[in-house]
Protein backbone atom coordinates (compact mmCIF):
# COMPACT_ATOMS: atom_id res chain seq x y z
CA UNK A 1 0.00 0.00 0.00
CA UNK A 2 2.74 2.43 0.92
CA UNK A 3 4.50 1.74 -2.37
CA UNK A 4 1.46 3.34 -4.01
CA UNK A 5 0.89 6.10 -1.46
CA UNK A 6 4.42 7.45 -1.08
CA UNK A 7 4.92 8.34 -4.77
CA UNK A 8 1.66 10.28 -4.63
CA UNK A 9 2.84 12.12 -1.53
CA UNK A 10 6.17 12.90 -3.20
CA UNK A 11 4.38 14.19 -6.30
CA UNK A 12 2.16 16.37 -4.11
CA UNK A 13 5.32 17.62 -2.32
CA UNK A 14 4.05 16.36 1.03
CA UNK A 15 7.06 14.05 1.39
CA UNK A 16 10.61 14.13 0.10
CA UNK A 17 11.65 11.27 -2.18
CA UNK A 18 14.52 10.31 0.12
CA UNK A 19 12.17 10.17 3.08
CA UNK A 20 9.75 7.93 1.16
CA UNK A 21 12.61 5.65 0.11
CA UNK A 22 13.82 5.37 3.70
CA UNK A 23 10.35 4.53 4.99
CA UNK A 24 9.92 1.85 2.32
CA UNK A 25 13.33 0.36 3.13
CA UNK A 26 12.50 0.23 6.83
CA UNK A 27 9.21 -1.51 6.13
CA UNK A 28 10.96 -4.04 3.90
CA UNK A 29 13.45 -4.74 6.71
CA UNK A 30 10.61 -5.29 9.17
CA UNK A 31 8.88 -7.62 6.71
CA UNK A 32 12.08 -9.59 6.13
CA UNK A 33 12.70 -9.89 9.88
CA UNK A 34 9.17 -11.14 10.52
CA UNK A 35 9.50 -13.68 7.73
CA UNK A 36 12.82 -14.87 9.17
CA UNK A 37 11.30 -15.20 12.63
CA UNK A 38 8.37 -17.16 11.23
CA UNK A 39 10.69 -19.46 9.28
CA UNK A 40 12.86 -20.07 12.35
CA UNK A 41 10.12 -20.10 15.00
CA UNK A 42 10.61 -23.72 16.05
CA UNK A 43 14.36 -23.37 16.38
CA UNK A 44 14.04 -20.11 18.35
CA UNK A 45 11.48 -21.59 20.74
CA UNK A 46 13.69 -24.66 21.27
CA UNK A 47 16.68 -22.49 22.09
CA UNK A 48 14.62 -20.42 24.54
CA UNK A 49 13.29 -23.55 26.21
CA UNK A 50 16.85 -24.80 26.74
CA UNK A 51 17.85 -21.44 28.25
CA UNK A 52 14.88 -21.51 30.62
CA UNK A 53 15.53 -25.07 31.63
CA UNK A 54 12.59 -26.39 29.65
CA UNK A 55 9.99 -24.18 31.31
Amino acid sequence: MRARVYPQRVAARRMREGEADEHCLRLECVRDTLRWLQKNETRIKSALAVEDGGA
